[in-house]
């Protein structure tokens, strides 16, 4: 009657919430182990992450020791030139290598100086050009996608002055370290 039908109910509505509360602890252990999962494989990215930058530099690095053991074979008449056109090679390899992963070089020379772009090693006296230009690279500057990964270093243009102003050293002091 009323009374059984009650009770037939609370038992329906107490199964319906173990239903409801065995439900939940699956979600809860299944979204448990997936938040492990996700951590198992951020840590497996970050620390495989360059293996592909890797895998190529080392096809380089074989390059690199084959001029290598050609150097010490100096009996061979065309080993210099080898060796010259190995060299060219490998750097060729690294610019494609850099242009794969988004460091590109870009122009300085003639351009007006950027402290953002450059680093003024020395001034140069110029009458033939605009002052604050790049005269010399002395060091090539990089880009990654839209961020500079290296500055260039140059020489930068100032006008001839009747006195010599000793606040940047003459480009002559340092033309032998050029890297």
């Amino acid at each position: 009657t009323a009374a059984a039908e009650k009770v037939e109910d609370a038992e329906n509505y107490r199964k319906m919430a173990d239903d409801y509360l065995n439900t939940l602890k699956r979600v809860q252990a299944d979204f448990e182990n997936y938040k492990k999962r996700v951590r198992k494989e951020k840590a497996d990215t970050i620390r495989y992450a360059t293996e592909g930058l890797l895998t190529k530099l080392l096809g380089i690095t074989d390059n690199l020791k084959r001029g290598a053991d050609c150097a010490t074979n100096l009996t061979n008449p065309n080993c210099l030139e080898d060796m010259i056109e190995g060299i060219n090679l490998i750097s060729k390899q690294f610019h494609d290598l850099f242009a794969e992963y988004g460091i590109v070089p870009y122009e300085s020379v003639g351009a007006p100086f950027n402290p953002a772009l450059h680093e003024c090693i020395c001034l140069t006296e110029r009458d033939d050009l605009p002052e604050n230009s790049v005269v010399e690279e002395f060091q090539t500057g990089y880009k990654i996608h839209d961020r500079v990964l290296r500055v260039a270093k140059v020489s930068v243009s100032k006008k001839p002055e009747s006195q010599s102003d000793n606040s940047a050293p003459a480009c002559e002091e340092i033309a032998g370290d050029k890297t």
